[in-house]
């Protein structure tokens, strides 16, 4: 009865500890307390390649210092190689293989196979663990990177907030002049105040005025057009303008900016600083969304 009494107390106290060692389960993959523990060993041995995941929203130091973290960043990872998985994402075995000599270096098989036992890897769940993280990679740069983009208005947006001024200084314009005399100022205002045109070309050729197309910089063109152009958005027609007894209208059908090796760096700069703001909100919305889609329990009684 004894020895009885004590298996059931053994088997019982087995199936506790087993419990408590699971940390989370994502779909049908567990995490338990060994998987966290090793996973700090890797970090420390630093033997996680470089990814988007870590590089954008996790860092090595923070997963050291938190273990909240670690599991966090494992149930992301578990959680985008099942979603990888059900993708069909295929890593070639060249390119692993490549990867896997990358990341070994100058080191010597000896010294990489010492170095992965102290991170409690073998050479097989190195490269299982590479081949995983590779897959993520492609598939967080379709999903997520690859419809990302950061356009020349949010550069500025960006240095006028910053800076208080524009970042660009000189500028190419493309637009349209139209002119015509004091016996067809009624006529034309009339058919701009009704929006009968939206197009100073159409509005020209329908009432056979004179209209010229041009491409100047702004060191090329007259100082009163040039006031007006800097007025427009494009597409916008100007207010009359009155010049040497002609009147004239304006529109802007672009506008380009002629930067400076400083104006470009700095604009390279800002765009670097955007694209990864974009991506870490992007990233992290899209994952919360994968979430949803998958069984996840955390932190087992």
């Amino acid at each position: 009865m004894k020895i009885f009494l004590f298996l059931l107390f053994f088997q019982f106290n087995l199936e506790s500890r087993l419990v408590e060692s699971l940390k989370a389960q994502i779909g049908e993959e567990v995490i338990t307390q060994i998987d966290l523990y090793n996973f700090k060993l890797q970090l420390k041995q630093k033997l996680l390649p470089s990814s988007i995941l870590l590089e954008t929203l996790y860092k090595p130091s923070e997963l050291l210092r938190s273990k909240k973290l670690r599991l966090q960043f494992l149930i992301e990872k578990s959680l985008l190689n099942q979603v990888a998985q059900q993708k069909n994402i295929y890593m070639e075995e060249s390119l692993l293989t490549k990867k896997i000599n990358s990341f070994k270096g100058a080191l010597s098989n000896k010294s990489f196979s010492q170095k992965l036992r102290r991170g409690a890897l073998s050479f097989e769940s190195f490269r299982k663990d590479l081949n995983a993280f590779s897959k993520i990679e492609l598939l967080l740069n379709q999903a997520v990177l690859s419809k990302i983009a950061i356009s020349n208005q949010d550069i500025e947006s960006y240095h006028f907030k910053k800076y208080k001024k524009a970042l660009y200084k000189n500028f190419e314009y493309e637009f349209i002049s139209l002119s015509f005399s004091e016996t067809k100022k009624a006529l034309v205002l009339k058919s701009l105040s009704q929006k009968e045109f939206t197009d100073l070309k159409a509005l020209a050729q329908s009432f056979k005025l004179e209209y010229k197309s041009s491409r100047l910089r702004e060191d090329q063109i007259s100082p009163i057009f040039k006031k007006e152009l800097t007025k427009l958005s494009v597409s916008q027609i100007s207010s009359v303008l009155f010049f040497e007894n002609t009147y004239y209208l304006l529109q802007l059908s672009w506008k380009t900016p002629l930067t400076s090796p400083k104006e470009i760096k700095i604009k390279n700069q800002i765009e670097e600083i955007l694209f990864r703001q974009k991506l870490k909100k992007e990233l992290r919305e899209w994952i919360e969304e994968q979430k949803k889609q998958v069984f996840i329990k955390t932190a087992f009684p």
